[in-house]
């Protein structure tokens, strides 16, 4: 079950995963940081024009937070595809102090590798966590409307059974802050095609004659097509546009930071 903990940052996780099976599931909010402005304050990517000795410091403040120094943290440079990589030791680091290491042209981190962390940042995309408890295998993915309609999270999710030969029972999946139905309005367009893909729950039309888009319940559709049962998905509930907790590209018009989303195997 995911809640929010205290501390010099706020994050939501889930400790009974930590205490079982020795694996982290992280969601970063905004607050806690030294960023400042639009970036304020704990902004932790290097690829939105903040200063990059905040950036560093923030990531650091996350690392202590976590338990595993970023030099064991290994990112991806996102693109809104469904390409999702396997972690090997020789990628550990890729991204972790900048971004233009970071795995190229990927949106899912599949890791089955002790002490180390994989990750996806986000603001109003999903970030989703994949844990194989049992396994010790978890993955990170970055889904945007794009990425949920390319499948993203179906091709993570078989991945990450053949990495750990589990069963679709053994696997949680945890759905952190994005934008939610309240605040994703979208054309007609946009919403048919979520409708005729997904189905007729991936599209909120409670709001008078305008759809908006509930990503939660698409992947949650997409999800239990891949075998998952309700007790297995776990959600933060937080809409990252309603407020100022969380970056949002669409409440601040692309000027924004970045939170993530975090996977740790002790």
């Amino acid at each position: 079950m995911l809640e929010s903990i205290g501390g010099p940052l706020e994050l939501i996780t889930d400790p009974s995963l930590e205490s079982k099976y020795g694996i982290g599931v992280y969601f970063t909010c905004r607050k806690g940081g030294a960023s400042e402005g639009i970036h304020g304050t704990l902004n932790l990517s290097f690829d939105v024009n903040d200063e990059r000795g905040a950036v560093a410091f923030n990531r650091k403040t996350v690392s202590d937070a976590v338990g595993i120094p970023v030099s064991n943290w290994t990112l991806c440079r996102q693109v809104h595809g469904c390409r999702v990589h396997v972690v090997e030791q020789f990628d550990i680091g890729r991204g972790a102090h900048d971004h233009e290491s970071g795995i190229p042209r990927t949106d899912g981190l599949i890791s089955g590798l002790s002490g180390t962390l994989v990750g996806v940042l986000t603001a109003d995309c999903i970030p989703v966590i994949f844990v194989a408890g049992r396994k010790r295998v978890c993955a990170a993915v970055h889904a945007g409307w794009r990425g949920v309609l390319a499948g993203v999270l179906p091709e993570a999710f078989k991945k990450i059974r053949m990495r750990s030969g589990e069963d679709a029972g053994g696997i949680d999946i945890y759905i952190g802050p994005h934008i939610r139905a309240c605040c994703f309005e979208v054309g007609k367009e946009l919403g048919g095609l979520f409708e005729d893909s997904i189905g007729e729950e991936a599209v909120d039309r409670c709001y008078g004659n305008v759809d908006h888009v509930d990503l939660e319940s698409a992947i949650i559709v997409q999800m239990k097509r891949m075998g998952v049962s309700n007790g297995n998905i776990h959600m933060a509930k937080q809409c990252t546009s309603c407020g100022d907790d969380y970056f949002s590209h669409r409440r601040d018009r692309g000027m924004t930071g970045r939170q993530a989303g975090l996977a740790v195997i002790q």
